[in-house]
This record gives C-alpha cells, sequence and structure tokens, in this order.
C-alpha cells in the first residue's frame, strides 16, 4: 500500500499542511495500487492517464485534465504514453487548510450545500480549461523559479485554485465539502452494490471499505446471507439474462460480457441459477 504524498515529499517526518510534487513515473503501468492519501489533493495529468476507483466511483483521467481526490482510500493505475513517462502536477493540503479557507471566505462563497443524505462523493475530474493551463503552467513557472514566499506563497495558490473551483463548479465543490464534513465512513452497500466496482477483486472491495479480507466476507455475508462470490456470480447471470432477452442477442455474444472465459463455462453457471441453458432461457422467454 502506498501513502501519499508522506512518500513523495519530506522524507523525513509527515507533510506539511500544503504540498507541491512534480509527479514523474517513467515505469507507470495499468495495474491497479492501493493507495491511502493522507492529505486532499489537486492533479493535473500532464501526460498519460489515471484512473481512479473510489466509493462507487471510476474516474478516467486524461492529459490537461484535473482531479480533486479528498484524502482517504483509493485504487489508482497509471498508463504513460508510448516513448515518454507518466507525468503530473500534484497539490496537496489538509483538512485545517481547507477550513480556513472555508472561514475567510465565506461571505463571498456561494456554492449550494449538498443534501445530508446524498452519497458522498469523494473524487471530481474536470476537463482542460484555459484557467487551468494558466495557472499550472504559473505554478510550473514558480516551483522552477524556486518556489519564492515557500508555503505562505503556496498556501495562496491553493486558495486561489479552491476560490476558482467554488464560483465555476459550486455544485461539485459543495458535494467535496460535504464529503469531507462527513468524514472517511464510506457506505458498504454503495461499495458493493455500484456496476463502477464490479470489475474490482474482493480484496479491494475490501480495501475501499476499510476492512480486511475476513472483516469484509464476515460483513457481506451478514448483510446479503451468502457468499460475496456467490452473490456477484448471481448479479451476473442476471445481467446475462437481461441481455438474451434483448431481440438478436445470442448466448455467444454474452459470456465475455458478463465476464466469463467460455461460452461452456457461461452455460454451466447460468443453468444452475437458472434451471435453463442461455438458449433454452430464450425460447422460454419468447413464449411469455
Amino acid at each position: 500500500m502506498h501513502h501519499i504524498p508522506d512518500e513523495l515529499t519530506r522524507p523525513i517526518g509527515k507533510p506539511g499542511d500544503v504540498g507541491l510534487v512534480a509527479y514523474r513515473n517513467p515505469d507507470a503501468a495499468p495495474d491497479r495500487s492501493p493507495v491511502t492519501l493522507t492529505r486532499h489533493v489537486l492533479s493535473l495529468v500532464e501526460a498519460g492517464e489515471k484512473r481512479v476507483y473510489r466509493t462507487g466511483q471510476v474516474l478516467c483521467i486524461p492529459a490537461g485534465d484535473v482531479v480533486l481526490l479528498s484524502a482517504g482510500r483509493c485504487l489508482m493505475s497509471e498508463r504513460r504514453p508510448a516513448g515518454e513517462a507518466y507525468r503530473s502536477t500534484l497539490l496537496f493540503f489538509d483538512n485545517a487548510h481547507l477550513q480556513a479557507f472555508l472561514s475567510r471566505y465565506a461571505a463571498r462563497l456561494t456554492y449550494p450545500r449538498a443534501p445530508a443524505g446524498e452519497p458522498r462523493r469523494e473524487a471530481f475530474s474536470f476537463g482542460s480549461t484555459g484557467f487551468f493551463r494558466h495557472y499550472y503552467a504559473a505554478l510550473a513557472g514558480w516551483a522552477a523559479d524556486g518556489q519564492p514566499g515557500g508555503d505562505a506563497m503556496l498556501r495562496l495558490k491553493i486558495d486561489e485554485l479552491l476560490l476558482y473551483l467554488a464560483t465555476t463548479l459550486p455544485g461539485a465543490f459543495g458535494q467535496f465539502v460535504a464529503g469531507v464534513a462527513r468524514g472517511p465512513a464510506v457506505v458498504f452497500h454503495q461499495v458493493v452494490e455500484n456496476p463502477a466496482t464490479q470489475g474490482l477483486s474482493l480484496a479491494e472491495l475490501a480495501f475501499l471499505c476499510h476492512m480486511s479480507l475476513a472483516t469484509f466476507k464476515r460483513r457481506f455475508r451478514a448483510a446479503y446471507g451468502t457468499s460475496p462470490e456467490r452473490w456477484r456470480q448471481q448479479r451476473r447471470l442476471q445481467q446475462a439474462a437481461q441481455l438474451l432477452e434483448q431481440p438478436g442477442t445470442r448466448p455467444s455474444d454474452v459470456f465475455e460480457a458478463v465476464g466469463y472465459e467460455s461460452l461452456s463455462s457461461f452455460s454451466h453457471a447460468f443453468k444452475q441459477i437458472f434451471g435453463y441453458t442461455p438458449s433454452q432461457y430464450q425460447h422460454q422467454q419468447m413464449r411469455v
């Protein structure tokens, strides 16, 4: 497991309330890695592509886009362009800095407050804009000049970006603030049932739920009355049944779409659940 930004800044001791990292990874690969973010992060992807898995969310961030992530657990992968390294510029800030920003600009901020019952969002991506391009270019120039003003100047620069988000993207900013205020607890059912997380392994789901794999399996059986493996198989086969009910769909078109490696293994599993092979199921549906 990686702890970010602890592994990237200030090797001795913990990172400060704010931080700036010009990140470069020549060995970036599409494999998912478990990551614990100890600070909130704003990242501009400069070369390559980043993929982020959070509670019920999967974000794909291409070069030029910006991603805002709240502190907590996630899965990440990075893909580098051919012949180049993956590159991004990372800005980190902690809760104390965020609260100071909200207090300082309280009279000017009019972002909507997210309803208490709304699902918690932990990740937001924003497409390239002129402001983002000029902002990160100026940030790179400031860093190249030796970061005059140090952390005091960096705090102002982070505030500038947060103020831009709060005024131009108030809905997303309000959801971000609300998610941070609710703390790091994740909603178990939101992680398990969201289609965005269906491709993750049980170990990865447990990680996002802040549980060991054994605890996750016990919690799952208590909540759903069956093992996670069987439940996920049933969900896949229910999806397959829905696809088979569509006119013109053949079993050979379906088995890979629902995660099976061969038509024979798919047919065997389907018959165990529905009592018919996929072809027989289609014939039965035609009679209804």
